[in-house]
């Protein structure tokens, strides 16, 4: 049914194109107007690249404004981004991410470009709108960016087949539980876990115990970390605890570690961060398994429940000279229809509530579950310090990834790692000041 309804969605954005290729029409100022807009690739490239050429082919017969469109490979987004940030070429309207750092590093010279005085005009109804959680991730300082378009909601991904093989007949919800059933699930002999962090890289999967605990890891100003806390003990001693046991892969921080493969083979039962697009490709790429797996929210430590949550916003960037019109094609992309066509083309949840309650998004268990995690258990990837990247690299060297490694893998006093760790992240964050 899917691949139907995209192949609907392209052929309406086509027809779009086709529609709207006579020449832009002349603004009241008498001025003709063209938009430069950037955006990654998402889903089929040639999909993709007819879907956005045909909405803005039709934002061009709507409003007389024309909009060229440059795609990005997502590969190297984010350098391009970060020197767009400091001052390179940049266009009118952008596919962005990663505001906080990047609105930090142009100080209002270069990069992102508030629209706070556009809010009222385009999006009254911004809260009722769209998932809440992920709002923050267009907005800084009090002014605001503009939309938040795509998600990506972690969710717990686990193998029915092999729970109910061990009698768990409901996935776990708590630290607690997780710790009982992947004991449960274990077997070393076997080359069988019962439990993994995430299924992309291990920092991410890593980073929500400490918001389960109730902590951040720095404060809302971005100034001060907060790694040496009861809170980042508490989550470190329950991710230690599993390593303990033996219930997690011994090599799950190893750069090639593959936790989906290992899920697809049955030898790990439980991964607490699956992405939506590990969902997808089991659905798609792995027709053996229909039955025996589902999603649930990820499991809460003392504080509740957590979800690391990408996300990605259309913005406007500094140095435009049409900051008019470019509001105004983000407000048009924002439309309910055009987010639903978005969505189902580009293969990224939305964050327009009225999407992700569509039937497109809900006719599969694992869809509704992500739905409630963005509503409920989503917490921004982003951090209030320009620094995060560094902080949170995925490799050695890296605050955090150094910080897990010796507590959860090598059986580090935690006292001694925390204290060492914060040092280094306040050293990191003080570079910015």
């Amino acid at each position: 049914m899917k691949s139907i309804r995209i192949t609907a969605a392209v052929a309406v954005a086509g027809l779009l194109a086709l529609a709207g290729c006579s020449a832009s029409e002349p603004t009241s100022s008498g001025e003709d107007v063209t938009l430069e807009f950037w955006t990654q690739i998402y889903g089929d490239p040639a999909e993709w690249r007819t879907t956005v050429e045909g909405l803005a082919a039709d934002f061009e017969e709507k409003t007389g404004t024309a909009v060229e469109v440059e795609f990005i490979d997502f590969a190297q987004s984010r350098d391009r981004w970060l020197l767009v940030a400091q001052g390179a070429d940049a266009p009118d309207v952008g596919d962005m991410y990663q505001l906080h750092t990047n609105v930090q590093l142009g100080g209002g010279k270069a990069g992102p470009m508030p629209i706070s005085e556009y809010k009222d005009e385009y999006w009254p109804d911004l809260e009722e709108r769209f998932a809440k959680p992920l709002l923050g991730d267009a907005q800084w300082d009090g002014e605001f960016y503009g939309i938040p378009w795509r998600a990506d909601p972690r969710a717990m991904l686990y193998r029915t087949d092999l729970l109910e093989a061990a009698g768990f007949t409901e996935p776990p919800a708590t630290w607690d539980e997780v710790r009982e059933y992947a004991a449960e699930l274990t077997d070393e002999g076997a080359q069988q876990w019962g439990f993994t962090f995430g299924s992309v890289d291990v920092v991410q999967g890593l980073i929500p115990a400490l918001w389960q605990a109730g902590g951040e890891y720095m404060t809302p100003d971005g100034k001060t970390a907060t790694l040496d806390t009861p809170e980042m003990r508490e989550a470190l001693e329950w991710m230690a605890s599993l390593a303990e046991d033996g219930s997690v892969p011994p090599d799950f921080m190893d750069p090639n570690y593959d936790a989906m493969t290992d899920f697809r083979t049955g030898r790990v039962a439980m991964i607490a961060q699956a992405t939506s697009s590990d969902f997808d490709s089991l659905t798609r790429d792995n027709p053996e398994l229909e039955g025996k797996w589902a999603a649930a929210p990820p499991p809460a430590g003392s504080a509740g429940s957590a979800a690391y949550t990408g996300a990605g916003y259309w913005g406007v960037l500094q140095g435009t000279e049409h900051p008019d019109e470019a509001a105004e094609f983000i407000a048009f992309l924002s439309e309910d229809e055009n987010m639903q066509v978005i969505s189902e083309v580009s293969g990224a949840m939305s964050t327009n509530l009225s999407v992700t309650q569509s039937e497109f998004w809900t006719s599969e268990d694992y869809q509704a579950v992500l739905g409630t995690v963005l509503a409920e258990e989503a917490h921004s990837s982003q951090a209030p310090s320009p620094f995060w990247t560094i902080i949170r690299d995925e490799k050695p060297g890296g605050v955090l990834w150094d910080l897990f490694a010796a507590v959860v893998v090598s059986g580090a006093d935690i006292d001694t790692a925390l204290a060492d760790a914060q040092a280094k992240m306040q050293e990191v964050l003080d570079r910015g000041q």
